[in-house]
């Protein structure tokens, strides 16, 4: 008894949701107005049907929506339905299906980035062209599908490295967000040191900000998942500022003298447009990261005359200083010979250089 009364429920609910369903279904096919009206009523009635009713809906709308819009606007009812049957559009769509409602109009588009946000592993069926496609998209209803797939695939996104690095450059700060958002709320053992380095890469800010965010969490993770070397390897030239004081710390504790020559080096030959103190703040720290691991005193002056002369021949006048004192405070070896220049008498210091463990005067040296 109990299973034929179930069935006649079903069967009222089938023939209740196809009456409901069938004047929309014509409406949007023919392109007719008065389209609010017919969706009002069936949004409110499936609020609390039954999932043989979203069944017969699911059925219907996504026949409405392979289908050519007869007029722009046409299928819009069908973007405020899907997200309330979400789940029997599910078990609906393949990802080929959705694939192709992602091509046909605005509302196929929304219907399938619900269908994305409920799928498993939404990224690996797309693809990182396809998914770049979307995001990258005029489109805001092909964007939104895109997001929904990034937001629900937070494994894939934070694996594959083609994805993020494509997703980092997208000029859309809502898609660029999801991106940053997913990779923040993943597991940080899942990052090494070239996908940090990857998202240090990107040329948009708020991407750059995620990279030094996801940094200092792997730092502080037991066992740090970064090998450190690897990654100051890979970023120690890195062209902005931001990325650079982030390393600088990490190869001074590691007493990394080609890292922290390298970075010194990037610091001060990014100091040209410099026009103040507080622009000068990384390469000065650089130069004290020079100063602290006493780089040119232990013999590898040659690694670094070229940043000590450009500090000194063509920075600001606070850099000029410390490029000065740097050099000054270290006895100067035959090697060092480029470094001695920087002592030069028109910079204001007394030019003598220990050459061989003896003295000898270069009051006459000049600066090229």
């Amino acid at each position: 008894m109990s299973t034929t009364a179930g069935s006649d429920d079903d069967a009222r609910e089938i023939a209740r949701a196809r009456a409901l369903v069938g004047p929309l279904v014509a409406s949007s096919r023919q392109g007719d107005d008065g389209d609010d009206a017919k969706t009002a009523a069936l949004v409110d009635e499936l609020r609390s049907a039954s999932r043989a009713f979203h069944d017969v809906v699911a059925a219907e709308l996504l026949r409405a929506v392979e289908h050519p819009e007869p007029r722009p606007g046409a299928h819009a009812p069908w973007a405020t339905v899907a997200p309330l049957i979400a789940e029997a559009l599910v078990d609906r769509c393949t990802w080929e299906s959705a694939w192709r409602l992602l091509e046909r109009s605005d509302a196929g588009a929304a219907v399938a980035a619900v269908v994305l946000s409920r799928l498993p592993g939404p990224i690996g069926p797309l693809g990182p062209g396809r998914l770049f496609a979307l995001a990258s998209s005029s489109n805001a209803a092909h964007r939104a599908a895109a997001i929904a797939a990034i937001t629900h695939d937070a494994r894939t996104v934070t694996a594959d490295l083609a994805a993020t690095a494509a997703l980092a450059e997208v000029d859309d700060v809502d898609v660029r967000a999801a991106l940053t958002t997913t990779l923040e709320r993943s597991d940080v053992r899942a990052f090494g040191a070239l996908h940090i380095a990857l998202i240090l890469d990107a040329t948009h800010d708020d991407v750059r900000a995620c990279g030094l965010r996801l940094l200092r969490r792997a730092l502080g993770a037991t066992p740090c998942p970064v090998d450190v070397a690897d990654l100051l390897a890979r970023c120690a030239r890195h062209p902005c500022a931001d990325v650079r004081a982030a390393l600088l710390p990490l190869a001074v504790e590691r007493r990394a003298v080609a890292a922290v020559v390298d970075l010194a080096r990037a610091a001060v030959f990014d100091s040209a447009a410099a026009v103040d103190d507080v622009d000068l703040r990384g390469p000065l720290d650089a130069l004290d990261a020079l100063d602290a691991l006493d780089v040119v005193g232990g013999g590898e002056g040659a690694a670094c005359a070229d940043v000590l002369a450009a500090a000194a021949w063509r920075g600001p006048g606070s850099l000029r200083a410390k490029a000065r004192s740097v050099a000054a405070q270290i006895p100067l070896r035959a090697s060092d010979v480029a470094v001695a220049a920087v002592l030069a008498p028109e910079h204001g210091v007394d030019g003598t250089v220990d050459v061989d463990g003896g003295r000898r005067a270069d009051g006459g040296r000049s600066a090229p």
